[in-house]
């Protein structure tokens, strides 16, 4: 491997022998902080940004205000990060606001005209994005490198809300407010639509899992009124959870039907560990991805403005728009001991989260314990972006060889191919290059092979 192809993928060997023991390098990720959109009052231009720092158990609001002397805008919709920066979505005021992650100081401003109304972004490449508009029925194609959207649109259903990239394609949930009922499938690469998928009425947030599924949560539809609001027996559609899979990327998505809901809010949450997906329907509720099943038992009462996972605490983020023009309220909700564990007061009408994390190095000495096979471990983070760390441990010393495969077999990436000790090993593997999608690693030890399931989420 010459030096060009070390530095993309980067191997870190993190095990060091010393003396009759090991000491061990582990790669840890905490929660820096977690930010909170609040949208604030339509047409007020008072949404804020709040920071909850979950190690001081501590919350403050209006950072961006604080730096930069005046105001996000009109209703914060949703917030990503670009490398060192975070795009605020400015649904109301027709803009994306560009700030640094650390500082928030303003350091751009993508205006998408006049009557837009854009909702999500998602990340096509490191110079375009997605930008869904709910009520163009459409989505901008947004150049990161010059802060601008392009003057064409791509056209899609009833207005659009979620997107989610899988490999070279996108897709997007027609929302529509519970009047549509699809999710399209967008080819990145020439920004045409390719297909037209039919699940339930009020398709919203999607999740990609670790075995490359696509979940959706469907809304429902609340029904039709008469002209003095009382609900038309008969106008009602039912929401559900939904898979879409397929089986390589030349195939056409398959749709299955999992659960019927008769109505659920549009945010869904995953967790790998625990193999669960979290949605409000009827209160807090988790679908058992093993067993393909809602559980009976309501984990929380009552409905909550906003929710959202963080894999990382494993804790639900609740959101409580009060009465909707005073400081809302976060709280989390532990998975692990089923109960609250703090309540924050934030901004006005909080509905988004961002969380920002911090990777360090953590060093352990123990005795001296070889493995006593060839093991292939599970990447952590997974799924992941840009990077990655495989685990691998060896029995003895040998020739360990290590390649990146994608879905069509062809190898993207050598990682190593050279002599290691017995021992524990992380190798760190960098993707900033390549697509999102599922890929696999292949690894080589001596006589032995082994292939573990990755999956890059851009």
């Amino acid at each position: 491997m010459n030096k060009q192809s070390q530095m993309k993928s980067v191997l870190s060997i993190l095990t060091f022998v010393l003396f009759s023991g090991i000491v061990t390098a582990q790669q840890s990720t905490r929660v820096e902080r977690v930010l909170v959109g609040n949208e604030g009052g339509f047409g007020a231009s008072n949404a804020t940004i709040s920071v909850i720092n979950p190690e001081s158990e501590k919350s403050s609001d209006g950072v961006f205000l604080s730096a930069n002397g005046l105001g996000l805008g009109d209703v914060l919709q949703s917030m990503n990060r670009v490398n060192n920066q975070i795009y605020a979505v400015m649904n109301n005021s027709s803009s994306i606001v560009i700030m640094n992650a650390e500082s928030y100081l303003q350091e751009g401003l993508i205006d998408l005209g006049a009557g837009a109304s854009p909702r999500r972004m998602v990340m096509i490449d490191e110079a375009t994005a997605y930008v869904s508009d709910l009520y163009a029925n459409a989505l901008h194609v947004i150049d990161l490198g010059t802060g601008q959207a392009r003057d064409s649109k791509i056209r899609v259903g009833n207005g659009p809300e979620y997107l989610l990239k899988v490999g070279q394609e996108v897709l997007v949930s027609n929302f529509g407010f519970g009047q549509d009922s699809t999710v399209m499938v967008i080819n990145s690469v020439t920004h045409q639509v390719t297909d037209t998928l039919v699940l339930a009425s009020g398709p919203a947030e999607m999740i990609l899992d670790t075995d490359g599924s696509v979940w959706v949560i469907c809304t429902g539809y609340a029904g039709d009124y008469d002209e003095n609001w009382n609900l038309i027996e008969g106008t009602q559609r039912p929401g559900g959870i939904f898979r879409l899979n397929k089986q390589d990327e030349s195939e056409d998505w398959l749709v299955e039907k999992h659960h019927e809901l008769e109505t659920a809010s549009t945010q869904l949450g995953y967790s790998s560990t625990r193999k669960e997906l979290y949605l409000q329907s009827n209160g807090v509720r988790s679908f058992d991805l093993r067993e393909l099943t809602l559980k009976e038992e309501v984990m929380l009462e009552g409905s909550f403005y906003s929710m959202y996972y963080e894999p990382v605490l494993d804790y639900l983020f609740l959101a409580d728009a009060k009465d909707y023009v005073s400081a809302g309220t976060v709280s989390t909700w532990s998975l692990d001991e089923q109960k609250v564990m703090q309540e924050y007061t934030v901004g006005i009408i909080p509905s988004s989260f961002l969380a920002l994390y911090e990777e360090s190095a953590t060093v352990s000495y123990e005795e001296k314990t070889w493995p006593r096979e060839f093991v292939l471990g599970q990447n952590y983070p997974n799924p992941f972006n840009p990077s990655t760390r495989i685990p691998i441990e060896l029995f003895t010393s040998g020739q360990l060889r290590v390649n990146i495969i994608n879905s069509l077999g062809q190898k993207v990436s050598s990682l190593t191919d050279q002599s290691y000790p017995a021992g524990r090993h992380l190798i760190e593997f960098h993707a900033r290059n390549l697509p999102s999608g599922v890929y696999f690693v292949q690894a080589f030890f001596n006589e032995q092979q082994h292939f573990s399931k990755i999956i890059l989420l851009k």
